[in-house]
């Protein structure tokens, strides 16, 4: 048997309550990522293209990935929690300034991959109008770039006005920029990140394009916290404090680490908490990106996680 050694882990709960649908969490409302949306348009200018992806799949093993976790920065300013989604904001256009590519709905198989926001839900969680279908994406930055239609149909597509001539006269007269989230630049060498292959394949196509990295402007941004994140963070300061709670009470009886861990994660889902991770002095391949190591994030960490 192995013993407990309940000293050798430390668990936070992520501070944002458990949704079945991509509602705004625990009172961060559409208004508030209509809000920070903005504020990031106005820091990088009427000639800039901002792109966010959301997280890739983690492999835990074999064919099982680890739990989706968003990427920090896209869940800040969108609060959307799905994998396959990609924030577009357009700051010099009139129409189509914000654009979020979001998983198709698939019924017969949402049995499997659970329920996939239809695109009113995404726009009441979000406040984007434009919700479009991520295997179009390619597409719209061809129109972008390209000066092409978006909705015109293809035997009038050649006469029709741009879709988003802003950018278009920027791109042409050498002014355009395209903004990525790139705070994570891997090793030298190593693997390259979703960022770096997108400006890659990207710069090969349009060679004219200058990329600038969006991370510093998030960060300051952040790093302010308004009520509704003070209210996450004290609500994730609250779940984990039961959590410990309830581990100190069940060590004196466990016999198994692994009991010990079954009591925590009860309580995390008992009271709310949707996400959580845990350090150990070795910690697993993914269990360590699923635990917020940053303050100033959405995901606000409780306990011994910040």
């Amino acid at each position: 048997m192995t013993p407990v050694r309940f000293s050798t882990v430390v668990l936070c709960a992520i501070g944002f309550l458990a949704a079945q649908t991509p509602a705004p969490h625990a009172g961060v409302t559409a208004d508030e990522y209509q809000t920070r949306r903005a504020a990031l348009a106005k820091a990088i200018g009427s000639d800039a293209l901002f792109v966010a992806f959301s997280s890739e799949p983690s492999r835990r093993t074999g064919d099982v990935d680890w739990p989706f976790r968003q990427e920090d920065n896209l869940l800040y300013l969108t609060g959307l929690n799905e994998p396959d989604t990609t924030l577009v904001l357009l700051p010099g256009e009139r129409e189509r300034r914000e654009t979020i590519f979001s998983r198709d709905r698939d019924p017969s198989n949402e049995r499997w991959t659970g329920i996939i926001p239809s695109k009113e839900q995404v726009t009441r969680a979000t406040g984007i109008r434009e919700v479009v279908s991520p295997r179009r994406f390619n597409q719209f930055l061809d129109t972008l770039f390209q000066g092409r239609s978006w909705d015109a149909p293809p035997q009038n597509s050649y006469l029709a006005p741009p879709a988003m001539p802003a950018f278009l006269a920027a791109s042409r007269a050498g002014r355009a920029e395209v903004w990525l989230v790139m705070h994570d630049r891997g090793a030298v060498g190593g693997a390259i990140t979703r960022e770096q292959r997108f400006a890659d394949d990207l710069r090969r196509q349009y060679p004219e394009v200058r990329f600038r990295d969006a991370s510093p402007l998030l960060l300051a941004m952040r790093e302010i916290k308004s009520p509704a994140e003070l209210t996450l963070i004290q609500r994730a300061i609250d779940i984990t404090a039961e959590a410990q709670k309830a581990a100190m009470t069940r060590v004196l009886s466990a016999r198994l680490e692994s009991e010990v861990q079954a009591t925590i994660e009860f309580t995390f889902r008992n009271l709310g908490a949707c996400c959580w991770g845990s350090r150990r002095s070795s910690p697993p391949a993914g269990i360590r990106r699923r635990c917020t190591t940053k303050p100033t994030t959405t995901r606000s960490c409780a306990a011994g996680c910040c």
